[in-house]
């Protein structure tokens, strides 16, 4: 008996720490899943990685927008687009691009984290820092979709995190 409850108690114990291995395990908040409508609208406007401007407002600089009406993801977009539905009353859109001196970067995740009524939003990326990468500007966009933040300012991070090449 004591043998079977103390395998029970191992067991229990593994699956524990195998849950928690997981790098993207660390409190944030995660986008919702978006509707197919808004997926199929940024897929096509926004690709997740791009040597060139794409069909949204952004400058030759790292920047991020908080979206939280129609009339300010309006003004984001620049492509004459139908825009999807997005209920803004329940929703906040972050919409954003990193640009880089060299195409290295791998999206790994974006998460809010409220602290102390600070709210920050990180966007966090592998940096690959070995191997030989050409010599240009790399946007790197992203968007996600989370339940409606709280007003008020939002700090931005971006996180990269050094791996070697496989």
């Amino acid at each position: 008996m004591k043998s079977r409850l103390f395998s029970m108690l191992i067991i229990a114990f593994g699956c524990l720490l195998s849950c928690n291995k997981s790098d993207d395990y660390d409190g944030g908040i995660m986008p919702v899943t978006a509707s197919d409508e808004v997926a199929s609208f940024f897929n096509e406007h926004l690709p997740a990685r791009s040597d060139q401007q794409v069909g949204l407002t952004f400058g030759d600089e790292t920047e991020f927008f908080v979206v939280n009406c129609e009339d300010e993801f309006k003004e984001l977009v620049c492509a004459d687009a139908e825009l999807p539905e997005i209920d803004f009353e329940k929703y906040t859109l972050i919409v954003g691009r990193v640009v880089n001196g060299l195409p290295n970067l791998i999206y790994k995740n974006q998460k809010i984290y409220i602290e102390d009524n600070i709210v920050t939003f990180r966007v966090t990326f592998e940096e690959i820092t070995t191997g030989i990468f050409p010599t240009c500007i790399a946007y790197y966009n992203f968007w996600g979709l989370y339940d409606k933040l709280p007003e008020g300012n939002i700090e931005f991070d971006v996180n990269k995190i050094p791996v070697k090449a496989k």
